[in-house]
């Protein structure tokens, strides 16, 4: 059986019932080395924008997450890769704000898969 793409896993996870923060990731954790649990209870709070919808997507705040994991030791680097991934969710997603994303009604999985497939490439 092939190992899943990480917006497979993310997808898979969501459907688990994992808060978007939560699905994304938790579909890099073995990259990391962390535990899925832990990685759950750390996004507890970012799902729905910040638990309220009025913060930012919680895909996006979990991406920020993964590019500190990657590249926290370079802080240079890190600033540049979150601005380039923020901005290519915006123009992609045309917003970052979850309430906004949803009452644009950009589906959950889409956004999963948006984030992953730009910390992908």
């Amino acid at each position: 059986m092939p190992k899943e793409t990480h917006v497979e896993r993310a997808a898979r996870l969501r459907g688990e019932g994992c808060n978007c923060a939560q699905a994304v990731l938790g579909a890099y954790c073995e990259e990391f080395g962390l535990a899925e649990g832990t990685a759950k209870l750390m996004t507890a709070g970012y799902g729905n924008g910040l638990g309220d919808g009025h913060g930012t997507c919680g895909a996006v705040l979990s991406g920020v997450l993964i590019l500190g994991l990657r590249h926290g030791t370079d802080r240079s680097q890190v600033k540049a890769r979150t601005a380039a991934f923020k901005e290519a969710f915006r123009k992609r997603a045309g917003e970052l704000t979850c309430l906004k994303l949803r009452q644009g009604k950009v589906p959950c999985g889409d956004l999963l898969a948006l984030a992953c497939s730009i910390l992908d490439e």
